[in-house]
């Protein structure tokens, strides 16, 4: 694994680290609320109650996947041009 290749898992790494820090909330029914930071859960007041969100784990679970995906490929794309052309 060559240096950018390197860079480019720690920033997937980071990104992933920071969404996981970060998540996506929902309400039940399934009205998105906002991002939050993990410890402290976003509450929505009503004019009699008050409503807490819940972290939606199919959306943080797609948002890891497509980032994990694209540190993936770019860590293929960024491999070393030198081994392929050894036989040329």
């Amino acid at each position: 694994m060559n240096k950018n290749q390197r860079k480019c898992l720690w920033a997937g790494i980071i990104i992933i680290g920071v969404m996981g820090v970060f998540p996506p909330f929902t309400f039940k029914s399934g009205y998105y609320l906002k991002y939050s930071p993990i410890f402290t859960l976003p509450k929505v007041h009503d004019a009699e109650y008050e409503y807490s969100g819940k972290i939606d784990f199919t959306r943080l679970s797609l948002q890891c996947g497509l980032v994990a995906l694209l540190t993936g490929c770019s860590i293929f794309m960024l491999k070393d041009q030198k081994n392929n052309d050894q036989g040329n």
